[in-house]
């Protein structure tokens, strides 16, 4: 356990996947999203045995899965509820509520590119960014992050 005896979960995302999406939330380079994706797990290599490490993905496609592996590590009874349309309609609402909140716009509407969930209106700019992986200079970064993710998943599992 982490700091005040609380259980520490790390939710990791794939570089490249993380990297384009931070890239378009943030308006930064994708060097930049790639170095900072690096420096974030740097702090958090020494923690590794400390955290139950996650992927994005199961987070984001098998929540009872992680709620049972919470469950077993630190025993705690986090229930496994298996989302439903209405529990995935609230989710949505309140991501909404908290973009408006948190990143304002002049219009009152949601910004696409800042909502932290799927949009279209993202996809073209993400395909952009994410072409630049291939860039000699980001390619080297990006192998960097791939080992980094590789390290945390292998000691999640």
């Amino acid at each position: 356990m982490l700091s005040r005896d609380r259980p520490g979960i790390l939710v990791i995302r794939s570089p490249a996947d993380a990297a384009v999406s931070w890239s378009v939330f943030t308006g930064c380079s994708i060097e930049h999203s790639l170095l900072y994706y690096i420096d974030f797990h740097a702090v958090l290599r020494p923690l590794r045995s400390e955290l139950m490490v996650a992927s994005f993905d199961e987070v984001t496609t098998n929540f009872p899965k992680i709620a049972s592996r919470i469950n077993a590590r630190w025993s705690i009874g986090v229930p496994s509820v298996v989302p439903d349309e209405f529990l995935l309609g609230r989710v949505s609402e309140r991501v909404e509520q908290l973009c408006k909140e948190l990143c304002p716009t002049d219009s009152g509407m949601i910004d696409e590119m800042r909502v932290s969930r799927p949009s279209s209106a993202r996809k073209t700019k993400a395909e952009h960014i994410r072409a630049k992986l291939q860039d000699r200079s980001t390619s080297r970064m990006l192998a960097a992050a791939n080992q980094i993710y590789t390290e945390f998943i292998a000691a999640g599992s």
